[in-house]
């Protein structure tokens, strides 16, 4: 006789494949780093969580890794947060308001071999950069370069402005889109974001590497 028991294992992944099945549609609603609110369903942070989880298996990490979080409580830090529970790695989340050489003591201890972390706290991983020992998927000169980019977005008066920086490709993601944009930087990182041209405000600013 069969029991009531579960048959599948306790795993954290299947708390969010529950939510992206019975309760799809229900909003979670986050405050950006860069300051919009930021809305969407559990159906997107399932499939986000996915895509991360895959993407952290093609860069090479295997069950049981350390992958550490440095970040605020956004939407992008529950991205993350199931995507490494997903790829069956260890989710390491380190407290941003310890002093520096505490943080590196923490990720080099736990041996943790990526790092995602806000804008917010790029000044401290450009600092830590060379003492993060096990870390390799930190390079802070590439990150500093996407929040050059997202200034950049924020202070320009019209996309079509940011045409006129070398490497820049920006066009208009019409006719399904109309007011958002697509921002590429030399085929290698792409930056999609809403511009309000009666308010002059940007939106929903989302990032894709493509290395």
């Amino acid at each position: 006789m069969k029991g009531l028991m579960q048959d599948w294992p306790l795993l954290v992944p299947s708390i969010l494949d529950h939510a992206g099945t019975y309760h799809a549609e229900r909003e979670i609603v986050t405050r950006t780093v860069e300051g919009p609110i930021h809305r969407y369903t559990y159906a997107d942070l399932h499939s986000r969580a996915r895509q991360t989880a895959k993407a952290l298996t093609r860069l090479g990490v295997k069950p049981g890794d350390r992958v550490a979080t440095l970040a605020w409580n956004t939407h992008r830090h529950m991205e993350a947060w199931y995507g490494i529970m997903g790829a069956g790695a260890v989710c390491h989340t380190i407290n941003p308001r310890l002093f520096p050489e505490q943080i590196a003591y923490i990720a080099n201890h736990a041996e943790d071999s990526y790092v995602f972390t806000d804008l917010t706290f790029v000044p401290i991983l450009e600092g830590l950069q060379k003492n993060l020992t096990s870390v390799k998927g930190l390079d802070a000169r590439e990150t500093r370069k996407i929040s050059d980019m997202i200034a950049a977005i924020r202070v320009a008066s019209h996309p079509r402005d940011l045409q006129t920086i070398a490497s820049w490709k920006v066009h208009e993601l019409k006719p399904g889109f109309p007011g958002k944009w697509s921002l590429m930087v030399t085929g290698n990182y792409r930056l999609t974001f809403y511009h309000d041209a009666k308010a002059q405000s940007v939106s929903d600013l989302d990032y894709e590497d493509y290395h």
